[in-house]
């Protein structure tokens, strides 16, 4: 990453977290997945902070920000005809929060306890994203962090000083008690303002349960129709797309595990996000 060497160093108003929805209910099919019958797992959001932590974040310094361009770095896709079907997860004066599209979304992916073809599964979920948004994504590799709800936002030993960029982990319920029950992923961002250009997501996580990926990945297809949907799902969450009603959409709160794209509704809300202007302008 390249950071701005001319801006200083500032204490600004801590993180707020996200809006977390209460986990979703998705029953996969039998017959989707035969390894797994009558599997109901949830997909759901969590913020990377909870309110709690994130009031005792006021001392905290803020990394200098990442070099913006002067323009967007891509244009969000054309959504299909219609209107609504997407919801936001934070919206301050009428704007969602959204991540700032003149620079590049980077991440990292802890791939312990990955299936097979997680590289694939993530470049094909991380296709789909940066297609709909127009959000540059960069995956910067491999990392050995863990995931933690209390996770720094700067760690210079790892990442340098800026920033920490996404992360993308596998776990189970014993590391990530928020995995616990039927909760097969969750993934949350962290909003803040760290150099008075406007507000927008900073970073985020998203965990996603090993097993379940383990026995979709065994059902024999690379980035098989329920492991993309469960990435795209949580994907969206992390760049701010929250829960909707209807059932047959990538972003339903209940519905069939099922796609392979994301879903009329979350691709028009996923524009909308596209669109928000870059911080400062642009």
């Amino acid at each position: 990453m390249t950071w701005d060497d001319d801006l200083p160093y500032a204490v600004v108003v801590p993180p707020r977290p996200p809006v977390a929805p209460p986990p979703s209910r998705w029953r996969v099919a039998a017959a989707k997945v035969p390894l797994v019958p009558l599997l109901v797992v949830a997909l759901g959001v969590v913020g990377v902070l909870g309110g709690a932590r994130a009031a005792g974040l006021g001392a905290r310094t803020y990394p200098e920000a990442p070099r913006a361009a002067a323009a967007p770095l891509g244009a969000p896709g054309v959504p299909p005809a219609g209107e609504g079907g997407y919801a936001f997860l934070d919206v301050v004066d009428g704007q969602p929060t959204a991540y700032d599209r003149c620079a590049p979304l980077h991440y990292v992916v802890r791939p312990d306890g990955a299936p097979e073809d997680w590289q694939e599964l993530l470049d094909t979920a991380m296709g789909h994203l940066s297609a709909a948004t127009g959000l540059q994504v960069v995956d910067d590799g491999t990392t050995d962090e863990d995931p933690d709800d209390e996770r720094a936002l700067v760690q210079p030993d790892r990442y340098g000083d800026g920033v920490v960029p996404v992360l993308i982990a596998f776990s189970d319920e014993d590391e990530s008690p928020d995995l616990a029950g039927d909760v097969v992923g969750y993934a949350g961002s962290v909003p803040g303002d760290p150099d008075g250009r406007g507000l927008r997501w900073l970073t985020g996580t998203v965990v996603l349960e090993s097993a379940a990926l383990q026995a979709y990945d065994a059902y024999g297809r690379p980035a098989d129709a329920e492991a993309l949907a469960l990435v795209l799902h949580e994907l969206g969450h992390l760049v701010g797309l929250d829960h909707v009603d209807d059932p047959g959409d990538t972003m339903a709160a209940e519905g069939l595990l099922d796609g392979d794209g994301y879903t009329a509704g979350a691709l028009r809300g996923l524009a909308a996000l596209g669109a928000v202007p870059c911080p400062g302008g642009g």
